[in-house]
């Protein structure tokens, strides 16, 4: 059963315009919520009330997660990585290690 998180977009409102994206037994009439980049669904007795729950929900986990980064900036100061070296770490730059460098240009 996909979700608006793994179609990326809502399904409460895929249903209305672009109901050939939700599969057989999807969750229809429920809606999600993007908050800042985070998609959250919810189940409710409503798809108003599933919309409000997914948006606060979303919002609510928004803000814990700046919160915990304005925490780490405040005790090891402002940086580029979250890393004590201000270095990404190993598993970044593997990920990355298929991008052609361009040097200076």
């Amino acid at each position: 059963m996909p979700s608006g998180r793994s179609l990326g977009h809502n399904n409460g409102t895929s249903v209305h315009t672009d109901p050939h994206l939700l599969g057989t037994g999807a969750f229809r009439y429920g809606h999600s919520a993007e908050v800042r980049g985070v998609i959250v669904a919810a189940s409710s007795r409503s798809t108003d009330q599933d919309l409000y729950e997914a948006s606060r929900l979303a919002a609510e986990l928004v803000e814990e997660i700046a919160a915990r980064h304005h925490e780490y900036e405040w005790r090891h100061g402002e940086t580029d990585w979250l890393s004590p070296d201000e270095q990404p770490s190993a598993l970044y730059n593997e990920m990355l290690a298929w991008f052609p460098d361009h040097g200076d240009d």
